[in-house]
């Protein structure tokens, strides 16, 4: 268990704001886990993180970080046609899908170039051009918190919904995420529907899902800044869903993209939502909007969590006031 203390976030989260942890704790086995829940750091505020990709702390924060860094894929049983593996929390999820396309098992693809840890893919529900992990999680392994045991959940008890799910909502801070279970494809079968990705590889034949994976990355880099280079948490913004009467309404005034859902409900575009407001390209201080994707807020250095969540509150604000529809954060802001 590695332990630092006066931690700065920079170091921690994507973000890079100027903000520090009275300590961040590292766990790299799962009984050093349950040594945590048995210490003095347990008594006190704390938290856990994997990446810190989706975070932006507002102050400092007075108690423990605590890292999953637990590390191990594994085969648990498969068939011509599907294949069932487990990865543990600490497994960085980008890494992983690479690893799952050169075992030959298909399905992740889409989701390429993530950052973030396989065990938090199910709390946020993570997806990309097309496609949701929730698709594929065939069951989450968890320590329950309160009565110190290890837990199963299956897909459905999952209570998955768009970038969200129990974990995030009803049980949350309530369990530890330990292992995830996914079933995968042993067909390489691939998903174009995604309109860049489509274009991406419309001229190609016997597309691979290999092919979908480097295509993924190659858009994520044109649209997202590195965070190595300039803090950012990627989309910053849910993309809303509506009623179809709202979307018809707005439709009168504005040719707003739309994505059914139901019958009765579609989700639109926040990125082009904030673009029709003004706000791409902006900065304010050493905060703004990524000139390439306006879903994307970044700190060009030195930004405090005050500054871009203010600059998220405005974007808010301007995004009700003509539309009549307020953004969620998808950001987790601590505050």
């Amino acid at each position: 268990m590695k332990i630092e203390k006066h931690a700065s976030l920079k170091h921690y989260t994507t973000f890079g704001v100027d903000a520090f942890a009275d300590r961040v704790l590292e766990i790299e086995h799962e009984n050093e886990l349950y040594d945590f829940f048995s210490s003095e750091y347990a008594r006190q505020p704390y938290m856990f993180i994997g990446d810190g990709s989706n975070l932006l702390f507002v102050n400092d924060y007075h108690g423990t970080l605590v890292k999953m860094q637990t590390k191990g894929i594994i085969k648990k049983d498969e068939n011509k046609e599907k294949v069932l593996i487990a990865a543990k929390a600490g497994e960085e999820w980008d890494e992983f899908v690479r690893y799952t396309l050169q075992q030959g098992w298909y399905g992740l693809e889409n989701m390429a170039y993530i950052p973030g840890k396989v065990g938090s893919s199910p709390v946020q529900n993570i997806g990309a051009y097309g496609c949701e992990v929730k698709d594929f999680i065939y069951k989450v392994h968890a320590y329950e918190i309160a009565s110190r045991r290890v837990c199963s959940f299956a897909n459905d008890e999952c209570e998955f919904a768009y970038r969200n799910s129990v974990f995030k909502n009803r049980l949350k801070g309530q369990y530890v995420i330990l292992e995830v279970e996914f079933m995968l494809s042993q067909c390489p079968v691939v998903n174009i529907q995604y309109e860049d990705v489509k274009k991406r590889l419309e001229n190609g034949f016997d597309i691979t899902p290999e092919q979908v994976y480097e295509a993924v990355v190659q858009i994520r880099k044109e649209k997202l800044p590195d965070p190595q280079q300039t803090g950012n948490a990627g989309s910053f913004f849910k993309n809303p869903i509506v009623p179809l009467s709202q979307y018809l309404q707005l439709k009168q005034d504005h040719d707003l993209k739309m994505y059914p859902v139901s019958d009765e409900v579609c989700k639109l575009s926040a990125a082009e939502l904030i673009t029709l407001c003004g706000w791409r390209g902006r900065r304010i201080g050493n905060a703004g909007v990524h000139p390439n994707q306006a879903l994307v807020l970044v700190n060009y250095g030195g930004a405090t969590g005050q500054e871009v969540l203010n600059l998220a509150k405005q974007i808010q604000m301007d995004v009700k006031h003509q539309f009549g529809i307020m953004l969620d954060m998808e950001v987790n802001v601590i505050q």
